[in-house]
């Protein structure tokens, strides 16, 4: 019984410490961070622009569909979720995420929904599927750098063959050992033969080549929902850049973003500046905090809050 009680009360202060967290953190962001831009002021053009702004919401509940799709997918060989409890374990992972560097600790809040027999092999089969997406972000974020020194002068002090030999070595040797992951547990049999946490990461094995590859196309698909996102927040804060700019440009602000370690709670500050620097290169800073600043509460505040809500139904599977 106390057992019991202790659980439940390490929920309930978790609960209230990410909800606490996330008050003071908007307050923060808002009432000093970026008081100089006078955000309240782009407010009214989201009435103007509610249908932009429904669409934007929409759209994050469909790009966690389909990462709760890819997590249910790998997760299939070791336990079967059916989607709702798989959408429910991807809010709470956010809701966990929220306090740790680059959300390292989403893999927390979902395999809590995960027997405790297989949890460890949950925690991989998590880290399989991040990759997934990160591969996503290096490869679209490396190719869109082939075309970054059209915004500059570069002849002078950069040589464009060696940049581009760079860029195409890192993207095969990324891909590479993704579609290798496979052979980690060949590896680590090898040193370790007695480890009794063996089995455990024989999960790696358990996946071919095509299964991989379907992973990796549903982490593009959730990147091409991002991208639309973040195009349909420039439309709501009126702001103006040509299509081609923005394909080539927004992978590269997504991949300096990944690249920065952060915590969420500081993520708004890192992910604004990174914008402001990158889109101005095409004279374009009006109103960007405001678009960036959206995306982000629509997509990592509002669903953090909604994982919360599941947090007291979990007391009955720690």
């Amino acid at each position: 019984m106390f057992k019991v009680l202790k659980k439940t009360n390490i929920l309930k202060i978790l609960k209230v410490l990410i909800s606490f967290t996330i008050i003071f953190v908007l307050y923060r962001q808002f009432d000093s961070k970026f008081a100089d831009y006078n955000i309240a002021q782009n407010l009214p053009l989201l009435k103007k622009n509610y249908f932009y702004l429904s669409v934007l919401f929409i759209l994050m509940f469909v790009q966690w569909f389909v990462e709760a799709q890819k997590w249910r997918f790998l997760l299939f060989k070791v336990q079967y979720l059916n989607l709702g409890q798989s959408m429910k374990a991807i809010f709470s992972g956010l809701s966990v995420s929220f306090l740790t560097p680059n959300r390292t600790g989403e893999f927390l809040g979902r395999i809590i929904f995960i027997s405790k027999g297989n949890r460890i092999k949950a925690s991989i089969i998590t880290f399989i599927g991040n990759y997934s997406q990160l591969l996503t972000t290096i490869t679209i974020g490396l190719i869109s750098l082939f075309y970054l020194p059209n915004y500059f002068n570069t002849d002078e002090y950069l040589d464009r063959n060696y940049y581009y030999s760079i860029i195409f070595f890192t993207l095969i040797i990324s891909n590479i050992l993704y579609f290798f992951t496979n052979k980690i547990y060949d590896l680590a049999s090898i040193f370790s033969k007695k480890n009794k946490y063996l089995s455990q990461i024989e999960v790696f094995k358990i996946y071919s080549n095509k299964e991989l590859l379907i992973a990796y196309l549903y982490s593009i698909f959730r990147y091409i929902i991002f991208i639309i996102q973040y195009y349909i927040a420039f439309l709501t804060f009126d702001i103006h850049i040509s299509l081609i700019d923005f394909v080539i440009l927004k992978p590269i602000y997504i991949l300096f973003v990944t690249a920065i370690p952060t915590v969420s709670i500081t993520d708004a500050g890192v992910r604004v500046s990174s914008a402001l620097a990158i889109f101005a290169l095409v004279d374009i800073s009006t109103n960007i905090i405001s678009a960036t600043i959206l995306v982000w509460i629509v997509n990592l505040v509002i669903p953090s809050l909604i994982g919360l809500l599941f947090f007291n139904k979990l007391k009955s599977q720690v």
